[in-house]
């Protein structure tokens, strides 16, 4: 028998650590009728249902982010979704951790957020229909010794607008110089030194994306290299594969155009699919090396798979491990994901 106590104690710590839990949920507001997709705007309350301070990662897979992503699932009452006409960004969380890209949230409090989706859905093909509206809800939290936990938050409802009237998005603007005769590389909101410092990044990455091309359109069973970055070989997957390296490497990186006005901490770079050639470079970018691992050619990379022209590779997963791991349990999503693509490309 344990002494009493010891009995107190053990539940005084148990009920300690319950009450610091945290909890989130996530509450979003739409319209129930929207007239023309230009007017598609919803709004949030993230409130923190726990008895501890938390610190959200502003992830761009969640509603968090300033960022274009896609951080809504769209599903129509029929089972249509609308086509996604956002931006695809490389991030990476422990580097947004450490540079403070959180939201914080005392106990009890929430934050109010506003979501301009018209310019991120184009519901052309879905057609009219009662649309329901759910956020991503898997967040990131940054704990006081700076590592990250996972949680996901409740959704008390799912909000549903009907969509009618005119169903195409709103188109987004761009600052590349359309105009130009010579074509050379545009770089918009870009200093001397960046452009200085981009130009060596291409450089490097059109090498780079040469060599992987290279390499892959010969890869076959045993191919160490290949099985890492997507997994057991098939002469399918490798196709695809070796196609989209193949797209990359023979882009003219010299006439890009390359922004530098995004200052996302946490976030490398990030593009709109369907506007080949037009890359944003954020806050990570500066601060990483010209190539090797994680690099600004490895980027660049990345980035350029995303373009549907090159093959409009995804995110779904971040990082050197996942990138692994999703080759080993599912090569078909490993050759739709653009960390592998880099890492390939990084790693000859």
């Amino acid at each position: 028998m344990f002494p009493r106590t010891s009995l107190l104690a053990a539940a005084l710590a148990f009920a300690a650590t319950a009450a610091a839990s945290p909890g989130l949920s996530f509450s979003v507001s739409a319209p129930k009728s929207i007239e023309g997709v230009a007017n598609l705007k919803l709004s949030s309350v993230l409130e923190n249902t726990g008895d501890e301070v938390i610190r959200v990662l502003n992830d761009p897979q969640t509603p968090l982010s300033k960022l274009p992503t896609k951080s809504f699932t769209v599903t129509g009452s029929a089972g249509g979704h609308p086509s996604f006409r956002g931006a695809h960004a490389k991030y990476d969380p422990e580097i947004a951790a450490a540079k403070g890209a959180y939201t914080t949230i005392q106990p009890g409090e929430s934050v109010r957020l506003n979501h301009d989706l018209s310019t991120l859905f184009d519901f052309t093909d879905a057609g009219e229909d009662d649309y329901d509206f759910i956020p991503n809800k898997p967040f990131t939290l940054v704990k006081e010794d700076g590592t990250l936990e996972h949680i996901t938050a409740d959704l008390p409802s799912r909000p549903t607008a009907k969509i009618t009237g005119n169903l195409a998005a709103r188109e987004v603007p761009t600052k590349r110089n359309k105009m130009r005769i010579e074509k050379r590389a545009d770089f918009p909101g870009c200093s001397s030194s960046e452009e200085s410092d981009l130009v060596t990044a291409y450089g490097a990455a059109t090498s780079m994306a040469n060599e992987a091309s290279s390499s892959i359109s010969s890869a076959s069973s045993g191919d160490a290299r290949y099985e890492e970055w997507f997994g057991a070989y098939s002469s399918s997957n490798q196709g695809t594969a070796s196609g989209i390296l193949s797209k990359v490497a023979g882009g003219d990186w010299t006439g890009f155009s390359y922004d530098c006005s995004c200052t996302e901490a946490g976030t490398y770079a990030y593009v709109y699919p369907a506007r080949y050639g037009e890359i944003f470079l954020c806050g990570v970018f500066w601060d990483i090396a010209v190539s090797g691992p994680n690099s600004r050619a490895g980027t660049l990379i990345h980035e350029s798979s995303h373009f549907t022209q090159n093959g409009g590779t995804d995110d779904i997963v971040y990082g050197t491990s996942g990138a692994r791991d999703l080759a080993s349990s599912s090569p078909s999503q490993a050759i739709n994901n653009a960390d592998n693509y880099e890492y390939y490309a990084e790693h000859p």
